[in-house]
């Protein structure tokens, strides 16, 4: 190895391992992905890994990569998918229309209760309400599915019309008043026109309004000029910064195609963050814990490493390209006398989960990497190739796992004790 490449590498080895600042926790603004489908299907994905899939017909579960966690549906039942199970809604004339969705961490299953049964949600519910609007063009109530999470309100439409809907919002002036200000509305209604969509606009003032595609072929409806997306998903995010005024947006209703090269890399990746999260998922709390003699970090803390750097860079990359992703740092501090547990009394289990999150928030905007060179520094990042960080990532994974595989050779590892799990 040349004297350069050494300093290059050492260079890059500090910085890696170094402390970085952090603009945000992974607690506030967390983005949240909106994904058209085919037939007026729609998900919302969510940083604690939720999908909520809304008008998923059977055609839809061939389209998406794993099951939803909750599907609005036309009709209660309970169905598999990939084994799965999901759980379905259909709002009840005179039933509750307000629902919680949550998961607490340690817990396999999530709860979907009434709003006034849920108690004390964590960070990461869900709130799912049905707002009914009367409509002089239409002889049911237009039937409206708002969805607060993470700091953002996103409001669907349903199959209302833009004209059904500034009718019922005008003849409903106290409704209207509460949907007011919503961060998205999923329209998924026929063409309409400039006037229309202007005097929705006007009544709710939405951050962005979000149009399927092939509903609409122009990119421009008299003055209204629409931010045309080719791909199927868009990041909605709660931020500082309030919008001049409402964008609209053209959704494609098919993902991001990624390239072979990048694909590979992607896949080497995620194996070897399969394979970390395999072996902490069999770990206790108090394994989990264990400071082991010799000064080494604890498993919990290669765990928080490694999850926290993928985070760090790739929300550092998505940012530059889209200011609804949030720089995120949840990285433990790097020496074992400074570090602190951040979730001390979660499971192996809930660690792997963690780490999937992450995986899965990488993957899911990994379209903000489309036509980037691979072997140019991203913008955004202050050293990394996209690359080089795939690569890297890989490896990291590997290596910190090997280092935990080593910890539990030492005779002093404590024993699994399944009385201490929940």
């Amino acid at each position: 190895m040349s004297k350069n490449t050494t300093i290059t590498c050492m260079i890059l080895l500090i910085t890696f391992i170094g402390l970085w600042p952090s603009s945000a926790s992974a607690e506030e603004g967390e983005p949240v992905a909106i994904r058209f489908w085919s037939g007026q299907a729609i998900t919302l994905e969510t940083m604690w890994n939720f999908q909520i899939g809304l008008r998923i017909a059977e055609a839809n579960r061939q389209e998406l990569d794993r099951a939803s966690d909750l599907e609005i549906m036309n009709s209660d039942v309970q169905s598999k998918f990939d084994g799965i199970q999901t759980q379905m809604h259909v709002w009840q004339p005179g039933k509750n229309s307000a629902y919680v969705f949550d998961r607490i961490p340690n817990e396999k299953d999530a709860t979907w209760l009434e709003e006034d049964k849920a108690g004390n949600a964590t960070g990461n519910a869900v709130k799912v309400s049905l707002v009914s609007l009367e409509s002089t063009e239409s002889k049911e109530p237009l039937r409206l599915n708002q969805f607060e999470v993470d700091g953002v309100t996103i409001v669907d439409c349903d199959t209302a019309t833009v004209s059904m809907l500034v009718d019922a919002l005008e003849g409903n002036p106290e409704i209207a008043k509460n949907l007011t200000g919503a961060d998205a509305l999923l329209i998924g209604s026929d063409a309409f026109s400039s006037d229309q969509a202007e005097k929705l606009a006007s009544l709710l003032t939405p951050r962005m309004v979000i149009i399927p595609e092939s509903e609409i072929a122009a990119e421009k409806i008299g003055d209204l000029v629409f931010e045309k997306v080719e791909h199927n998903t868009v990041a909605i995010a709660k931020t500082r910064a309030q919008p001049e005024s409402t964008r609209w947006i053209m959704l494609g209703n098919k993902p991001w195609g990624m390239n072979a090269e990048l694909t590979d890399l992607f896949t080497k990746k995620e194996a070897a963050s399969k394979s970390s999260r395999e072996l902490f998922a069999t770990l206790s709390v108090e394994q989990l814990n264990f400071e082991p003699s010799n000064g080494s970090h604890t498993p919990r803390w290669n765990t928080e490493h490694m999850m926290g750097r993928e985070l760090l860079f790739f929300s550092q990359i998505y940012r530059a390209v889209d200011p609804m992703i949030q720089e995120m740092d949840l990285n433990p501090k790097q020496m074992p006398k400074d570090y602190e547990f951040k979730h001390p009394d979660w499971s192996g289990e809930e660690e792997a989960a963690q780490t999937q999150r992450v995986q899965a928030f990488t993957r899911r905007f990994a379209y903000l990497l489309d036509g980037v060179d691979l072997d140019k520094k991203a913008k955004g990042s202050r050293f990394w190739t996209p690359r080089a960080l795939l690569l890297q990532m890989d490896r990291h994974y590997n290596e910190h796992t090997a280092n935990v595989r080593k910890k539990m050779e030492l005779p002093e590892w404590p024993a699994y004790k399944p009385s201490q799990e929940k």
